[in-house]
């Protein structure tokens, strides 16, 4: 469904507005909570490649300002990323599987990440359109995932697919029963 890259890419350049709709939050414990928001975020990055994200003011305390090391590519999105060598949250299980997994190295010596403050945030893609974010928390575990409207239309698209296909077999299922 999103856009496909290849894989550990550096990106550079990123510069765009997303205005999602609704979002949806995922704890470690298994609890969901999902509904609309207004929240708007900048994304810029440097010449030197650092990403910079401004988040508005929200309820899903997420920081304002957040800065990441780094921006690449991974199979279906873009990650920007933080990735220490020492940390407060470096002996959690999640952020030292990411850790290994990042085809990038370290970006930087030390990091205090805030329990408000993501070490990764995704970025998906359709037809080269700004469909998802997802930031990454580890100091506090949890995933906020946040969807522009053309995801939702995707969706509703699919589920409408979905019902044709479905309609069609019944169809065809009936008329076969009737020649019986």
């Amino acid at each position: 469904m999103y856009d496909k890259f290849d894989s550990s890419e550096i990106i550079h350049g990123l510069n765009f507005h997303f205005l999602p709709e609704r979002y949806e939050l995922w704890k470690k414990n298994g609890q969901h909570y999902e509904g609309n928001t207004s929240i708007k975020i900048d994304v810029e990055q440097n010449t030197a490649g650092k990403v910079f994200v401004h988040v508005s003011e929200n309820r899903l305390n997420i920081k304002e300002t957040l800065d990441f090391d780094i921006a690449y590519t991974s199979i279906d999105r873009i990650l920007c990323s933080i990735i220490p060598m020492e940390s407060n949250i470096y002996n959690s299980v999640a952020f030292r599987s990411f850790v290994a997994n990042s085809p990038v190295g370290y970006t930087r010596n030390y990091k205090l990440i805030d329990e408000n403050e993501p070490f990764a945030c995704s970025i998906f893609l359709i037809n080269n359109c700004v469909a998802k974010m997802s930031f990454s928390f580890e100091n506090n575990p949890r995933l906020i995932e946040l969807y522009a409207q053309c995801v939702e239309d995707s969706y509703m698209e699919e589920e409408e697919d979905d019902n044709i296909i479905l309609r069609t077999a019944k169809l065809i299922e009936e008329k076969l029963r009737a020649k019986k």
